[in-house]
């Protein structure tokens, strides 16, 4: 692929991740994990946003920029820069399980609601990280454009990895090694533990609620108004489930009979309910 191909598959594979940073800031929490996937999976998959990407991982420190982080609030580095590298590991970390997005939300952005914790969390990370990216693609089209020389980033070899709790598009491939976290470089973690509850206590509720959610968006038959309601009941349900069983088991009875029996869904539902003991 010469320079020209290389800036038309830019344009290309940046709008997609334009489109994906979009489509996580306007959705509801319930739906995060799987958005995140998404921007990931942009990255992967384009080696001029890799190239953007690894630019700013240069130089950044995570382990020292996370123990500057306060409960109730993160503290955003000054550059640009290093706010795109810290935007990027956070990502990676809870698309690779090292961090729970919901303790992470509780323990830096709650404000009592989880959905208005994560969009605090898309303004205060991903808006800024979207922007940055995007500009930062204009500036190398510029370039191109005045034939000043770009070079190509060299793509490492994926280091193997677990599956994750969503199933990917068989193209995709981990960030290299590059792109995994200080934590895991420097032999540490970046620990968020759950104030209120163990994670293995609740994460599987929260989860099956999640991929219903998701089922429930994709699925053709509902109209925008119904799939807005249903989703909210799934968004209710996951957190209801930490400490309300009986009004999440109730949502979760009265959701089955709105939604009814269609083929695409029952799964999921059934995955829920029977995990609700209703």
């Amino acid at each position: 692929m010469n320079i020209k191909d290389l800036m038309t598959d830019s344009v290309s594979k940046v709008a997609e991740f334009e489109v994906a940073c979009d489509d996580m800031i306007n959705s509801r929490y319930i739906l995060a994990e799987s958005k995140i996937i998404k921007i990931m999976q942009t990255v992967a998959l384009s080696t001029v946003l890799q190239r953007i990407i690894s630019g700013a991982l240069k130089g950044f420190n995570y382990i020292e920029t996370a123990s500057s982080w306060y409960e109730g609030g993160i503290k955003m580095p000054e550059s640009e820069k290093d706010q795109v590298a810290l935007t990027f590991c956070i990502l990676a970390d809870i698309d690779n399980g090292k961090i729970y997005l919901n303790d992470f939300l509780r323990k830096f952005f709650w404000d009592g609601d989880i959905n208005s914790a994560y969009e605090t969390f898309n303004a205060t990370l991903i808006e800024p990280f979207k922007n940055f990216v995007v500009g930062a693609l204009s500036q190398a089209q510029e370039q191109y454009e005045e034939d000043q020389p770009i070079t190509r980033l060299e793509r490492k070899a994926p280091q193997e990895e677990s599956i994750n709790r969503f199933e990917r598009s068989p193209q995709y491939t981990a960030p290299s090694t590059q792109y995994e976290s200080a934590a895991t470089q420097q032999g540490e973690a970046v620990q968020f533990e759950n104030p209120q509850m163990e994670v293995n206590e609740i994460e599987g509720l929260e989860r099956k609620a999640m991929n219903l959610a998701d089922v429930i968006e994709r699925y053709k038959g509902f109209s925008q108004n119904e799939k807005d309601e249903y989703i909210f009941m799934c968004d209710t349900i996951a957190n209801k489930a930490r400490g309300d069983i009986s009004s999440a088991r109730a949502l979760a009875i009265g959701l089955k009979r709105l939604v009814g029996e269609i083929p695409e869904i029952m799964p999921y539902m059934a995955e829920l309910t029977e995990e609700l003991g209703c």
